[in-house]
């Protein structure tokens, strides 16, 4: 509970100036509403309702998603990290808000675009759930499959985002 407050305090102090205050109070109190509803279905549905939930309030209130990603995917990061105790999901943190604050100085991508951050923090989770079901079983399960394909969309997305702005 106190990580999800802090997260909601970090989201309203940098975005308290470009948006509504009210609204960005009743997106983080929506998504940790839909989040604590997913935790019942594990840690994927949680994640899926998260951005489920901030997709549809951006095309709601007319926001760009990108952004939103960019801001909530290393703080998820973060979320996820405490949630499961797992210190390989924590090494992303840093790792995406730098990309959050440097992504227009990366030189092969070129086009400069919103959302590189969450969808580095996506592809990190991806890969780090699934080197630790690796790491902790004998054999890999069906469903852990699911992270690796997570980080690979998450890696294709940047790819194809990374081009010439059009």
């Amino acid at each position: 509970m106190l990580v999800a407050l802090l997260v909601s305090f970090f989201v309203w102090r940098r975005q308290r100036w470009d948006f509504l205050q009210q609204d960005i109070f009743e997106l983080t109190g929506l998504l940790w509403l839909a989040v604590g509803i997913g935790t019942l279905g594990g840690v994927y549905v949680s994640v899926a309702m998260g951005v489920v939930t901030t997709f549809w309030w951006c095309k709601r209130k007319k926001w760009n998603f990108w952004e939103w990603s960019d801001e909530l995917g290393p703080l998820s990061l973060l979320v996820i990290s405490v949630g499961q105790l797992n210190p390989i999901v924590a090494v992303g943190v840093p790792m995406a808000l730098w990309v959050r604050e440097n992504f227009k100085k990366i030189r092969w991508y070129k086009s400069g675009r919103l959302g590189l951050a969450g969808l580095t923090a996506l592809g990190w989770w991806g890969m780090a759930e699934f080197l630790v079901a690796i790491w902790r079983r004998h054999g890999l399960y069906w469903k852990d499959t699911i992270p690796l394909v997570l980080a690979i969309v998450a890696l294709t997305i940047i790819f194809i985002r990374h081009g010439k702005k059009t």
